[in-house]
């Protein structure tokens, strides 16, 4: 069989999950801009000592703009390591190199590059992408102190054994996203190759429901075959009133599936058809959003909740 990807793409990638919710990628494009708009008028006004003139302003806003576009899928609560081969550090230094090719381009193009001072520019493009690291590192900080549970691994289990179940697994075990639990086979262990040794079979796939049920798993392969669609939705009405992720990993193939859509997990082509609410910046949103609403309830209710005590103290013999 050959494989859509090269030997090099194979290796871990942490990606967090897949891609981000629409929400998220515009709170995390507005951060990114504000952090490359920010660093350059903070490093002008301190340069220059004045008020910041139309070019710099502009400047800022057009690179905000593109930071915000380019930079918005970039998961800000996952481990960046830039530098490390395939990374979403690297990614990060790949995709800010191609936002100071666009504005060098414009630049050019207007014949306004002698508005700026080479060492605001020139210091600015080189800490731009430290300012982004230590936003991921404050970010990170954050969601351990306040909402851990956001940043622990991702316990996995893949469905069905074969070729693309294999290169998967190999790739689940290097993550620092996921621990993989196993795989779920109706076919035993002979089915599972040399990850039989690493990996376990937990079961037979009629089995996977209550696996997950009792807190086993927190995302699920389903390696897609061309025989399977049928038990595929079987298996995602089953676990419909669940909170897993529920990933559909075609044999290197396309599949028309109603509400998948195209993602990648650990290097690997995925369809995704669920996500869950609990992962990462999403999870945040949601714990915020839950404290919120408690403290706005408490203080809509505590007129009546004091008139309840009132009227209590007022029978008391």
């Amino acid at each position: 069989m050959s494989y859509p990807w090269s030997s090099s793409e194979l290796r871990a990638v942490p990606a967090a999950g897949g891609r981000p919710a629409v929400a998220t990628e515009a709170v995390q494009g507005v951060l990114y801009a504000l952090v490359v708009a920010g660093t350059l008028w903070l490093l002008a006004t301190t340069y220059l000592g004045t008020p910041l003139d139309a070019a710099y302003r502009v400047l800022g806003l057009l690179a905000g703009t593109f930071a915000f576009l380019i930079l918005r899928r970039i998961d800000l609560l996952a481990v960046w390591r830039i530098g490390r081969s395939g990374s979403l550090g690297t990614q990060v230094l790949y995709r800010w190199a191609s936002i100071v090719g666009l504005l060098l381009l414009i630049a050019y193009v207007a014949k306004s590059s002698a508005h700026f001072s080479r060492l605001v520019i020139g210091t600015w493009l080189v800490i731009t992408p430290a300012a982004l690291a230590l936003l991921n590192l404050l970010a990170r900080a954050f969601a351990h102190r306040f909402v851990p549970h956001v940043l622990t691994q991702r316990r996995a289990v893949i469905v069905h054994a074969n070729e693309s179940a294999q290169a998967l697994a190999r790739n689940l075990r290097e993550s620092e996203i996921y621990t993989l639990e196993g795989f779920f086979d109706d076919s035993g262990d002979r089915r599972l190759g040399t990850s039989a040794k690493r990996v376990p079979r937990l079961g037979a796939v009629s089995d996977l429901t209550d696996y997950v049920r009792r807190g086993g798993v927190d995302v699920v392969f389903i390696m897609l075959r061309e025989h399977d669609a049928g038990r595929v939705l079987e298996l995602m009405d089953e676990l419909g009133d669940t909170t897993v992720s529920v990933y559909v990993v075609p044999d290197f193939a396309m599949y028309d599936i109603v509400g998948a859509d195209i993602s990648e997990v650990e290097g690997i082509p995925v369809l995704r058809v669920a996500e869950s609410p609990m992962l990462g910046v999403d999870g945040l949103y949601k714990h915020i959003f839950d404290v919120t609403a408690a403290l706005a309830g408490l203080l809509l209710l505590s007129p009546l909740l004091l008139l309840i005590a009132l009227m209590v103290r007022l029978e008391s013999p």
